[in-house]
């Protein structure tokens, strides 16, 4: 009994000791700063940040043709050149009313012998990733939602 009264003080100091020094040091938690506006975006929490930067979608050049019957996103945030913590690319998006599996072998073929593909599943959407073996040049993320057929091309911008 005595062994059980000693170890319930201990618990019961330690409890007291933990939530002293919690008041002492306050919230150390960083707060998240954003800023948007339509030039692009800033998010930052402590030393952690992300940023992107609108941009053109057809000033880029993504090393691969874009697909022809393809238009930018209405957003117009379609593209930009992003910074994640310093790792710095760039990408645009796209829709057609063409189909996934014609998109698909477009880029495969731009991609030739060289091509790789994978594919995820997001909830409903199955999501087609074309891109070189050697793991240079872009990344290009097929999916189809409600008909319509959208892709994104990521590069390396560092």
């Amino acid at each position: 009994m005595k062994k059980i009264l000693i170890i319930v003080i201990a618990v019961v100091v330690l409890i007291g000791i933990g939530v002293l020094i919690a008041k002492l040091r306050g919230n150390k938690t960083p707060q998240i700063r954003e800023e948007v506006t339509d030039q692009g975006f800033n998010i930052a929490q402590g030393k952690d940040q992300i940023s992107g930067q609108y941009i053109d979608p057809d000033s880029v050049d993504f090393g691969v043709a874009v697909y022809l019957n393809a238009t930018p996103t209405e957003e117009s945030q379609s593209a930009a050149n992003y910074d994640f913590n310093g790792l710095k690319i760039t990408s645009a998006a796209y829709k057609t009313s063409d189909s996934r599996k014609a998109v698909e072998n477009f880029y495969k073929n731009q991609f030739g012998s060289d091509v790789q593909t994978g594919e995820f599943i997001q909830g409903d959407t199955t999501y087609k990733i074309i891109k070189s073996k050697a793991g240079t040049g872009p990344i290009v993320n097929i999916w189809t939602d409600a008909g319509t057929t959208y892709f994104a091309i990521i590069k390396s911008a560092g």
